[in-house]
């Protein structure tokens, strides 16, 4: 029978088993996350919607004829024109939460999801062409929404 500091160390070694088994299920469902949150935005540019399921807007005749003068309208699709904005996308994970984000300059990035003025004077109407998955109230598409809920439910067993 053990005595009362060998249950004590037996005790604190358990704990810290639970600690570490924890802070192992939050590390994948972190990662998971974030992959998926990768997943969404990538779609959006791949199927030219929001992750909400709108259909972008169509490029303005004016940015068509412009691009098709540079050479660079059959080689890109909308929001495409280098790709470099759809590779920016990334995932930056903590100990406790997972950031989406671009490295893109912010007024580039935010023109392209929330739409706005931009140009010479700020006379060009840009539409919303959101490709992350949040809306401009703060909301996550259901869909999504519930998937993450499913994993919080499958990686933590809450």
């Amino acid at each position: 029978m053990p005595n009362l500091k060998e249950f004590q160390k037996l005790i604190k070694d358990i704990k810290a088993l639970q600690d570490f088994k924890k802070s192992e299920a939050m590390a994948k469902l972190l990662k998971t996350t974030a992959q998926t949150l990768e997943s969404v935005s990538d779609e959006s540019f791949e199927n030219k919607k929001s992750p909400f399921g709108e259909a972008w807007k169509d490029r303005a005749p004016a940015t068509k004829l412009k691009l098709l003068r540079e050479r660079k309208l059959s080689q890109s699709d909308i929001l495409q024109v280098s790709g470099h904005l759809r590779r920016s996308i990334g995932t930056k994970t903590t100990s406790n939460s997972v950031i989406l984000g671009t490295n893109v300059s912010k007024g580039y990035a935010a023109i392209h999801q929330f739409g706005g003025y931009a140009g010479k004077n700020k006379k060009v109407k840009i539409p919303a062409r959101p490709y992350l998955p949040i809306n401009d109230k703060g909301e996550l598409p259901q869909v999504l929404e519930k998937q993450i809920e499913g994993f919080i439910w499958k990686y933590l067993g809450v």
